[in-house]
């Protein structure tokens, strides 16, 4: 009698198991990564000492139920050249099928970077071609990394035009 009661038992907490993978693997089908779009880039400051970029990205969720960012990381390429790295700072949530949007400031203060600046300034051309690539960290393994790669180009000139 015991070895058909310990059997069944064996075969209960089996089966309990499966079922319990089972459910998660059916939950972990209905999610969608997010998607991550660059909105905006802006000059925040201009000098000698260097370069502010504020990149203003929007996170969709497609999902019924809240994407949880606890991360990121992005690299700044200027007319092709690698110039800066900015993380996100802090972690935030994206409720269930909506979108929330964040800053990430971008500090070039090589002399690379400010040379480029100038350069393109002094041609004309008031003009830059960037290139901002990286990924948001979302913190449900399922989903885990999303990838980011978002190029176009700033107009500076507007930014260093006295005011009227």
């Amino acid at each position: 009698m015991k070895f058909v009661d310990k059997r069944a038992a064996r075969l209960i907490v089996l089966l309990a198991l499966f079922l319990c993978l089972a459910g998660c693997a059916l939950l972990q089908q209905d999610l969608v990564a997010p998607e991550v779009k660059l909105v905006a880039i802006a000059p925040t400051r201009i000098s000698f000492s260097g370069v502010s970029l504020r990149c203003t990205l929007r996170v969709d969720n497609p999902n019924a139920v809240s994407i949880p960012i606890q991360g990121a990381s992005f690299d700044l390429d200027i007319e092709g050249m690698p110039l800066a790295t900015s993380y996100l700072p802090d972690s935030f949530d994206v409720a269930p099928q909506s979108s929330e949007m964040f800053d990430v400031i971008v500090d070039i203060n090589s002399v690379k970077g400010l040379a480029l600046v100038l350069n393109t300034l002094q041609s004309g051309d008031q003009t830059v071609d960037y290139r901002l690539k990286g990924y948001i960290d979302v913190a449900i393994s399922y989903l885990g990394r999303v990838r980011v790669d978002e190029s176009g180009e700033v107009d500076l000139g507007r930014y260093l035009s006295p005011p009227r």
